[in-house]
């Protein structure tokens, strides 16, 4: 299990290589009885809290698309196969720590499950994992090379995540987002428009992203036109410097 409170799970700049993704087969029922053949990333064992993260979030969805934690009557089949499918795209401690509270708890049910589940999430990221997630969210800036675009599809990715980093965990809103994260993140004079425009109280997902785009938009044009305006002084100081240096020498020939 992590000790440090530093860690975090998700940073801005992905840590996962689409090179480094090997998925597993798993044999799906649909609604129709159909069988699909679905594939879910393994996790590699590897000391990446997001390559858990993301291996979960695809397991989750398999879980939701084929109705395994139905209410009602659930199929013992679909829970068997949603404990047999977690054990599959695991491996070294991840898999050794899910094998044990399975153990623990020999009854394969939603309950039995979550809670292994909880065990196992904190175990590879760390008791603190929510804290410190929601602290890099709210605490760091955006990267100077992440487009506002990539930075906010980036930030609603991380938000999704948070429920899975404890059992009562939950999402940021996207007031929440705007006014901690968003705003106060956001680079030198771009802030100061956006705050100064009412940017801060926005409450929809798209006024933020055409405001801040726009705003970035001005303010690459106003760098082109500042590296303008900066070459044409440069090309005229050194015309000044090759005139100065002309007439020093006509003066100097002279005497």
């Amino acid at each position: 299990m992590r000790d440090s409170k530093k860690e975090v799970p998700m940073r801005y700049k992905s840590s996962i290589k689409k090179s480094d993704i090997v998925n597993i087969k798993v044999q799906c029922t649909s609604a129709s009885g159909a069988t699909v053949k679905e594939e879910l990333p393994k996790h590699s064992g590897e000391d990446s809290m997001e390559h858990y993260l993301m291996c979960m979030k695809h397991f989750d969805t398999v879980a939701k698309r084929y109705n395994w934690w139905a209410t009602g009557p659930v199929v013992q089949a679909n829970v068997d196969l949603a404990f047999e499918t977690m054990s599959r795209i695991l491996s070294d401690e991840p898999l050794e720590t899910w094998e044990d509270e399975c153990a623990v708890r020999a009854t394969k049910n939603k309950a039995n499950f979550d809670k292994n589940s909880d065990i196992l999430t904190k175990f590879v990221c760390g008791e603190d994992a929510y804290d410190a997630q929601v602290n890099h969210l709210k605490y760091t800036k955006k990267p100077e090379d992440m487009t506002m675009s990539q930075w906010l599809k980036r930030i609603e990715a991380i938000n999704r995540m948070l429920p899975r980093l404890k059992p009562s965990g939950k999402q940021l809103t996207i007031e929440e987002l705007n006014k901690y994260v968003i705003s106060e993140n956001i680079p030198g004079k771009m802030a100061v428009s956006y705050i100064g425009q009412g940017g801060k109280r926005f409450t929809k997902k798209d006024e933020i992203k055409t405001m801040l785009e726009e705003l970035e938009e001005a303010h690459e044009l106003n760098k082109k036109l500042d590296a303008s305006r900066e070459n044409k002084r440069s090309r005229f100081q050194k015309k000044g410097d090759v005139f100065f240096e002309l007439s020093e020498r006509s003066h100097n020939a002279k005497n």
